[in-house]
């Protein structure tokens, strides 16, 4: 790792991060305002809504129920579609820069001059993105424990399991942002990198909505990485799912180890 490189990766977009930061941050405390509201009124009416039924359970990976606890309901918070687009609109970003924006501006060639070796500059790129993953993890569970002394609701928190839906999702944006690192490394342009991730994500989304309809793309499931974050399922059992963990690591070390072999043998143009 560089660390003059690695000041300027975060330098350059250290204010879109903070604005994100503070976007999911804002998120989970009106998220939680309105779920109080919601608590002073029929709450469970909106669940016996079966497309709403079915929304939920392919976000959260269980059926919520009329006696769920609230920090059940809280699931919600980890994968409302506002947290993952806050989160991976910047990972995609950052993940992209290297190399393939580099190369679409034509500035790939002055980059790849500096005396550094090029696994130095991938490795480099990894950091950045894993500080940011872990920010954007931590902004998720700040901004509920935030809203517990703001917004309180109607029973505490159980913030342990939270701690664990968190690191389940830290693993989601870990495994997000590596794979598309590994994907710029192929690519010339920053929007067909970004394109692939994107098809990716919409399509995980709709295998996990086809999911609760057919048993032919349930079988599928495990293709798309929102199979392997499921917040409700843990809250109730408290246990740390470590098989999603696992299969989440190991996708992004495979990833990262295909991509530094790709970064580091492939010939950069001057220009995309």
């Amino acid at each position: 790792m560089n660390r003059a490189l690695l000041r300027r990766l975060i330098g350059d977009s250290f204010g879109l991060l903070a604005l994100l930061t503070g976007a999911t941050l804002a998120t989970e405390l009106a998220f939680m305002a309105v779920l109080r509201e919601f608590s002073q009124q029929d709450h469970v009416v909106w669940m016996r809504v079966e497309f709403v039924q079915r929304m939920l359970r392919a976000l959260l990976g269980a059926e919520l129920t009329p006696d769920t606890s609230a920090t059940g309901l809280m699931a919600l918070g980890f994968t409302h579609p506002l947290i993952y687009a806050f989160s991976w609109s910047y990972l995609l970003t950052a993940a992209t820069r290297i190399p393939a924006a580099e190369i679409e501006r034509g500035t790939a060639d002055l980059l790849l001059t500096l005396p550094v070796a090029r696994t130095t500059v991938y490795a480099s790129a990894t950091v950045h993105l894993l500080a940011a993953c872990l920010v954007f993890a931590a902004a998720a569970l700040g901004g509920v424990w935030l809203a517990e002394h703001i917004v309180p609701l109607w029973e505490p928190l159980e913030f342990g399991r939270l701690t664990i839906v968190a690191v389940n999702l830290l693993a989601v944006h870990v495994c997000v942002s590596i794979t598309a690192l590994m994907v710029s490394t192929w690519c010339v342009r920053r929007g067909a990198a970004v394109a692939i991730m994107l098809a990716w994500v919409f399509a995980s989304l709709l295998l996990e909505l086809l999911g609760q309809l057919s048993t032919t793309a349930a079988t599928f499931g495990a293709l798309g990485i929102l199979h392997y974050h499921r917040p409700l399922i843990t809250i109730r059992s408290g246990d740390w799912p470590l098989g999603h963990l696992v299969v989440l690591f190991l996708a992004a070390i495979a990833g990262w180890t295909i991509g530094a072999a790709r970064f580091k043998r492939r010939d950069i143009p001057a220009a995309g």
